[in-house]
């Protein structure tokens, strides 16, 4: 037990080292990944904004995102993301599809439909609506799951 105590300690002291010492080519693609997320709403953010960010050349840079797509594609798959999360919250009465697609950097709205189909399968509209009955529906089946629960009308009524 003391030897393999004593192996376990050993490992992780050395994955923590080599974690230190990970190449800095490991670290910048998170350093770039973390300035895309953050820049989303720029519509014109790409390659020169990331060149000059981390002052990479065209070639490292494109081979970095080789690996996602391209940069690119990496952007709008993060900008595809974070709408899909942004109306998967959304309420049906008080929603803009157009101001959450411009936050996430689409200024071209039926270039946002169209990307947003393609990748989800369905409109912006259909995904708040869709969410919109499946939080209903959990909430039902919630109540269902727990008698304890009441409406306010049976509260009221008793």
């Amino acid at each position: 037990k003391i030897a393999n105590a004593f192996v376990g300690l050993i490992n992780g002291l050395l994955a923590a080292d080599f974690e230190d010492h990970a190449s800095p080519a490991g670290k910048t693609v998170e350093a770039v990944e973390q300035y895309i997320r953050q820049n989303l709403r720029n519509p014109d953010l790409g390659l020169r904004d990331i060149q000059e960010a981390f002052t990479l050349s065209r070639s490292s840079a494109y081979r970095m995102f080789e690996p996602r797509g391209g940069i690119r594609t990496f952007i709008q798959t993060e900008r595809l993301a974070t709408c899909h999360r942004e109306l998967v919250r959304a309420k049906p009465a008080t929603v803009s599809v157009r101001r959450i697609a411009e936050q996430c950097g689409f200024h071209d709205i039926s270039y946002f439909h169209r990307v947003f189909r393609k990748r989800f399968g369905m409109t912006p509209k259909e995904l708040i609506y869709q969410s919109s009955r499946d939080a209903d529906s959990q909430f039902e089946t919630s109540i269902r799951q727990r008698p304890e629960i009441t409406t306010l009308h049976q509260w009221i009524g008793s």
